[in-house]
């Protein structure tokens, strides 16, 4: 059977759970109503059932052992739905109900008629429901009797909820609470009992008589609950008693008489509020503000108040002392703003009324970098709060603090001289290195050409040794990676002034990986590694190839440095789901990065590996990742330890474009 659910289910729900404790033991007035339904409707089983979002929970019953079933096996769920009493002569003659749990199997219900239990707001929360073995039907003075016994079960049910709700109240008030009633039986909640060191119930001769709040013994006729139960109203009579241990007890009562239905008097209640703690709370408070007098008067932080009218209300020694003044009642009474704070750094006025800092309505102030005048007008460095202060909600005051930030001042100076200076060197380093790398580029291209024509001329005259031509081929690989690491400190050096300038042009990105690809392929062979691209037929966007060949090839050198001996393999493709960006992938099966080391391998002078076998400035991808961010793009790298890496460069292909970092 599907799950029938009312318009707002959860709200039915909620409103249930505020009734229903699952699983209590079942509850005898409700069972004597569904006796009382079961004999007027003539029927072997009547049921007041709860229904849950997946289960039926039988609160009463009579004729079936029965305490939860699935919902889908009741036919409940129909009524609360119907909201009206539902009748059903033959269940296994109703396609709703024929193949039900119940109906089709033990015990083989025939018969059914409910009433819902509808709450005052209009949830039904539940069933008053009648049940017979055979196929039957209800006289309309038995339909009427159902639905009205249903409503008298759901009026027991608020009087249960709402007497379970005061009971709450009563054991979990803090107040103690005597109720007396006619016949002198005295209950007690759990404070009271605490309070007066009595069983919970007992008469009213055995309470404590107790004595004035001057230690006067009251006479039994005096004590409160006697004056209630005479019918006089109390109201915070202070009363004291014995505690147990030895002290005192003090108590405010405050006590009237009851009234029955007849309005006769039937009792009395009291209600005892322990004022022994507030009065240790009241003297913890007086010690309180007597360490927090010691406190302003040794704390070195100066602290001042001041009053709703903008008057100086208290001030402490170290704001006399601080600003210059030989004691508080120099400044005690006076418009604080006119004494220490008319005037700015530079001497500047500042109005009384433009002043935050001793405006009594702010909701808090904190400056960094302020000033306070001294008595002798000179200034005093201060980091100040203004904090305000409030009684009942409104604003009547603030107190301000400070404390004197000259050495930090002096520090900040010191440090910010020597920023300056750092930057200076860095700025000279950058100058050195753009200066030594113009000056080494012509003499290393001059070695470079000569070495050239020197092997030229000797082979066309085959007069070259061969010691000879393999010492001069050494010559003319350590120019060009000599020339390599000129050319590096260059780009930093652009990079550094900001003068790293793109040239974009429409190329084809597969065709220039190709090209640096099969350029690169005799180095390497020369450190094992095998090449291989995966591309399609052609990518083409707006780049810088020269910037772009550079990448490539760093990238390159560094996959056949870091995985010597192992496959080196190339990819060029569209970004998934955008065509508008291509992405450049090398991927090495080395050494690998660690994490740690992959968020610093992108700086300048960075390695993540030293050694002879893996030499170079660290400058490589450094370059790369500038050239890659000003396309517009982003470099990142994937690896880990002994796992190789694979380097991915996104790139926009559009002329401008720019792609957001990773997420």
């Amino acid at each position: 059977m599907a799950t029938i659910a009312s318009a707002d289910e959860q709200g039915r729900l909620d409103r249930l759970r505020s009734y229903a404790a699952f699983g209590a033991p079942l509850d005898h007035g409700l069972a004597n109503l569904t006796d009382l339904v079961a004999y007027v409707c003539r029927t072997p089983i009547a049921l007041l059932n709860f229904v849950e979002e997946d289960r039926v929970w039988v609160r009463a019953g009579r004729g079936l052992d029965l305490t939860e079933a699935p919902r889908d096996a009741m036919m409940c769920p129909h009524t609360i739905r119907d909201r009206g009493p539902l009748i059903v002569p033959d269940l296994s003659a109703d396609p709703r109900f024929a193949s039900t749990r119940f109906v089709a199997g033990d015990p083989h219900v025939r018969f059914y008629a409910g009433a819902p239990l509808v709450t005052g707001d209009g949830y039904a929360i539940g069933t008053l429901c009648v049940l017979d073995y055979e196929p039957r039907a209800l006289d309309e003075a038995q339909i009427g009797a159902l639905v009205t016994l249903a409503v008298h079960a759901m009026a027991w049910l608020d009087l249960q909820r709402t007497t379970a709700t005061l009971q709450t109240v009563i054991d979990q008030c803090a107040d103690g609470i005597v109720i007396v009633d006619e016949h002198g039986n005295v209950e007690m909640n759990a404070a009271a009992i605490h309070q007066l060191g009595a069983d919970g119930q007992r008469c009213v001769g055995a309470l404590p008589v107790g004595m004035t709040v001057d230690g006067e013994a009251l006479r039994p006729a005096e004590a409160p609950v006697q004056r209630a139960l005479r019918g006089e109203l109390i109201r915070d009579y202070r009363w004291q008693l014995p505690r147990p241990g030895g002290g005192r007890l003090v108590l405010s009562v405050s006590a009237a008489p009851l009234h029955r239905h007849d309005l006769r008097r039937g009792g009395a209640v009291l209600i005892l509020r322990d004022q022994t703690e507030r009065s240790r709370l009241e003297q913890e408070v007086e010690e309180s503000r007597d360490e927090v007098r010691v406190l302003l008067e040794s704390t070195g932080e100066g602290i001042y108040g001041i009053g709703p009218d903008g008057r100086c209300t208290f001030v402490n020694p170290a704001a006399v002392r601080m600003l210059g003044y030989d004691r508080a009642g120099e400044l005690l009474g006076r418009y604080m703003h006119d004494v220490v704070h008319h005037t700015t750094r530079d001497g500047q006025h500042i109005a009384r009324s433009e002043c935050r800092l001793h405006d009594t309505r702010s909701p808090g102030v904190h400056v960094l970098d302020d000033v306070l005048r001294r008595r002798d007008g000179s200034v005093l460095p201060v980091e100040i709060w203004s904090s305000p202060v409030l009684r009942r909600g409104r604003h009547v005051g603030c107190v301000v603090t400070f404390v004197d930030v000259s050495e930090r001042k002096r520090v900040e100076h010191e440090r910010e001289r020597a920023l300056n200076e750092a930057q200076e060197a860095l700025h000279a380093r950058d100058e050195f290195l753009s200066i030594a790398a113009h000056e080494l580029r012509t003499p290393v291209t001059a070695l470079q050409l000569q070495t050239q024509s020197i092997m030229r001329q000797a082979r066309v005259r085959d007069s070259l040794p061969p010691p000879v031509a393999t010492r001069l081929d050494l010559v003319l690989r350590q120019g060009e990676r000599l020339e390599k690491l000129i050319n590096q400190l260059l780009d930093v050096s652009r990079i550094a002034t900001h003068r790293l300038e793109l040239e974009t042009e429409d190329i084809d990105l597969v065709a220039l990986v190709r090209e640096v690809v099969t350029r690169y392929e005799p180095q390497a062979r020369s450190a094992g590694c095998a090449l291989s691209l995966d591309a399609p037929a052609e990518l083409r966007g707006c780049w810088d190839r020269s910037r772009l060949e550079q990448v490539v090839t760093n990238l390159l050198s560094n996959a056949t440095k870091y995985g010597r001996g192992r496959p080196v393999e190339v990819s060029v493709r569209e970004e998934a789901g955008d065509r508008e960006v291509a992405v450049l992938t090398v991927r090495d099966h080395g050494i690998g990065i660690s994490l740690e080391d992959q968020t610093r391998i992108f700086e300048r002078f960075e390695r993540a590996t030293y050694g002879r076998d893996y030499a170079g400035l660290g400058l490589g991808l450094y370059i790369a990742r500038q050239i890659v961010e000003a396309s517009g793009g982003r470099i990142e790298v994937q690896s880990e330890t002994g796992q190789g890496s694979a380097f991915r460069v996104v790139l926009p292909r559009a002329c401008g474009s720019k792609i957001p970092g990773p997420t």
